[in-house]
């Protein structure tokens, strides 16, 4: 986490000399405040738009790989594929379901706050779904399946999307 450094106004004036500690803070201050760095200003998240589902990219989350070698089950819930969100409003959960080898059942789940809101079972390709979220609100993405052999389930391009560029999601 980067610090924050008060500037004077008057160190910043015409003809005073720019210094080590003035080029750190210029450096530093920007993500001190936005990652709400003790005696930062804070960011009110009603200076934010709300977000409306769109296909705006706002959050790109990372691909992964459900891997069953044999007979069996098993579950992901990945964590790099989970989002805080910071402005109430509607969002888009995107991402592209691929399986190999011979997957008896497979299901894949965006949630809100640990429940479901849209569930596909046994298919691939590009899925989306807009969701309604309040500020708080964790979304995120899990795959299960079952096998009498191997298979692997892939989630690549998972995103959140929105009507604007806004930064809703953390």
């Amino acid at each position: 986490m980067a610090s924050w450094t008060s500037q004077s106004t008057s160190s910043l004036l015409p003809g005073e000399p720019w210094t080590s500690a003035k080029a750190l803070a210029a450096f530093e201050n920007p993500t001190a405040l936005a990652e709400g760095a003790s005696g930062a200003p804070k960011v009110r998240t009603a200076a934010l738009q709300p977000p409306t589902a769109g296909s705006t990219p706002i959050r790109r989350l990372k691909d992964f790989s459900l891997v069953l070698s044999g007979s069996g089950s098993g579950s992901a819930l990945i964590d790099e594929a989970s989002v805080g969100v910071l402005v109430p409003g509607t969002i888009r959960v995107v991402t592209t379901i691929a399986s190999s080898g011979s997957p008896t059942t497979f299901t894949t789940s965006f949630r809100k706050n640990g429940t479901a809101f849209a569930t596909y079972t046994n298919l691939t390709g590009v899925r989306f779904s807009d969701v309604a979220v309040s500020l708080g609100d964790r979304i995120d993405i899990q795959v299960t399946a079952s096998t009498g052999s191997s298979c692997t389930i892939t989630l690549t391009d998972n995103k959140i999307e929105s009507g604007t560029a806004d930064f809703a999601v953390a």
